[in-house]
């Protein structure tokens, strides 16, 4: 049965193994396999309302989420981009995140990296759209940390290397000026900054 409440034991397991490292692990593969449960129970738990505080941050669950995949398997690849756009949908029904945006870029990131470059533009506009969306949002632009683009959304950083590891890594073959607004506004900021 699908968690819908949390517990301490819960959390703390979804907590500590977002933070683990699969190379340091003595089975990585086994690692990551354990990791995309808890990821999947805690994407439920998001789905079930709960606040994401209480357990991982919406920007870590969506980072675990590609960080973990299996890019071998279309059939993942397709159910994740799924997961993704709902899991942004069901936190912007919430309306007390600024973090679904995360989702949004992650989606972007997915879909380049199938070579689906046309729904990785229209998810670059999605991404503009939502981010400015979250900035005027006056039930919760006061937590948002400051004006860089995405990354200012969060005050949650610790996986913002991956994160700009990710923005790095984006092209624009299709010269779309969307995607080159994207990468240019999220590859100027750096995390040692």
């Amino acid at each position: 049965m699908i968690p819908t409440k949390i517990n301490f034991e819960l959390s703390e397991t979804i907590g500590l193994t977002g933070w683990g490292e699969p190379d340091l692990e003595s089975d990585p593969v086994r690692f990551v396999r354990y990791r995309r449960f808890t990821t999947a129970v805690a994407i439920a738990l998001v789905h079930a309302g709960i606040d994401t505080d209480i357990f991982r941050a919406p920007n870590y669950l969506a980072r675990d989420l590609l960080i973990d995949r299996d890019r071998e398997n279309p059939n993942y690849l397709s159910l994740l981009q799924k997961i993704l756009l709902v899991t942004r949908g069901v936190l912007i029904v919430q309306n007390d995140d600024t973090e679904y945006p995360f989702f949004t870029f992650a989606s972007m990131i997915l879909a380049q990296s199938i070579n689906d470059f046309a729904s990785a533009d229209q998810l670059a506009l999605q991404l503009l759209r939502d981010e400015s969306n979250v900035r005027a949002n006056q039930a919760v632009s006061f937590l948002i940390e400051d004006d860089r683009f995405l990354f200012g959304l969060s005050n949650y950083d610790q996986v913002d290397h991956d994160w700009q590891q990710f923005a790095i890594e984006l092209t624009n073959p299709n010269g779309d000026e969307n995607t080159q607004l994207v990468c240019d506004s999220l590859t100027r900021f750096r995390p040692s900054d």
